[in-house]
């Protein structure tokens, strides 16, 4: 999310400076200048609630991201004893068979 903040920044310091750009020398801001100061303080608060939302938005998401690992690690695990079970009882099957073949011959 720094990312966004980095860029937020710095698109609000170009507008700063597009919005100081026509100034002259006066010491009192037109009404022109401070409505157009006025809307680039409304755009830079939306943009930091928009920020904030996808920030807990990712923190939401990755939450669940964690919550959905935890499950597929749980099944790789439970895959890996049922797998080794499996093979347990083909080898113990395996052996009277063998046994079976060397004592009838």
């Amino acid at each position: 999310m720094r990312n966004i903040g980095g860029k937020l920044l710095i698109l609000l310091i170009v507008a700063f400076m597009v919005a100081f750009a026509g100034v002259g020398c006066t010491k009192y801001a037109s009404e022109e200048d401070l409505q157009t100061l006025e809307q680039q303080r409304q755009a830079a608060l939306s943009a930091e609630k928009k920020v904030t939302e996808l920030e807990r938005k990712k923190a939401d998401l990755e939450r669940e991201k964690a919550v959905q690992q935890s499950k597929v690690d749980a099944a790789k695990e439970e895959k890996a004893k049922v797998e080794q079970r499996m093979q347990e009882r083909g080898t113990a099957e395996e052996q009277p068979e063998s046994q079976m073949m060397e004592g009838g011959q």
